[in-house]
């Protein structure tokens, strides 16, 4: 990886509290499970599950729970300076543009737009992908590395439920694989053991 960067913010009633600050590069936070309060220059939201919040770079962050909180971290150098800008899990829910389900038969999955063209940012994109019980979550094979750097974290899987990514690189500049989709150079596929639910973020 060569811009995008990822970490884990958990707080409990033990360690509740946590400053930092993000200089030379914009922030998103997803709230992963439990809530809290993010505090940055002057304005305070409370985040609850799915959640998100872009933060523009060079600013002081504070999180507090008064419970127990698993925040996704994750962020990039930007150039640009975007607004501080809060979205609510129900309003990407609400929206056909920013959730909806993809994908056929053995391939279907729900995806939530979370950070994306609903927001101003220089160079974030974040969502979850939630599959369906024992579906692939990429298929047909594909990539995005030409124009995005993307980082995969999964969630939700209690056991004996797991996923496994594949990420092949092609020798030649065309295969077919058994199932007949047609990949170019590199291909990631994801799938998830019959009867589990697979959710990740990227």
């Amino acid at each position: 990886m060569k811009l995008v960067s990822y970490g884990r913010v958990l707080l409990d009633k033990s360690d509740s509290k946590i400053c930092f600050s993000n200089d030379g590069q914009e922030t998103g936070l997803i709230c992963l499970r439990g809530t809290c309060v993010v505090s940055v220059d002057g304005d305070s939201f409370t985040m609850k599950r799915n959640d998100a919040l872009y933060v523009p770079k060079g600013l002081l962050m504070s999180i507090h729970t008064e419970q127990t909180v698993d925040l996704l971290e994750c962020s990039a150098p930007v150039d640009g300076l975007y607004p501080l800008q809060f979205v609510a899990a129900e309003n990407v829910e609400g929206d056909e543009k920013l959730h909806f389900v993809v994908g056929i038969d053995g391939a279907r999955r729900e995806i939530s737009i979370l950070l994306g063209s609903n927001i101003q940012a220089g160079r974030l994109i974040v969502g979850i992908t939630r599959s369906l019980p024992g579906n692939w979550t990429s298929w047909p094979p594909h990539e995005h590395a030409a124009m995005l750097e993307e980082i995969y974290v999964y969630v939700d899987m209690p056991s004996p439920a797991f996923g496994c990514n594949l990420f092949i690189q092609m020798r030649s500049a065309q295969h077919r694989l058994r199932l007949f989709a047609k990949v170019t150079r590199y291909c990631c596929l994801l799938a998830t053991i019959p009867m589990s639910r697979c959710q990740g973020r990227a």
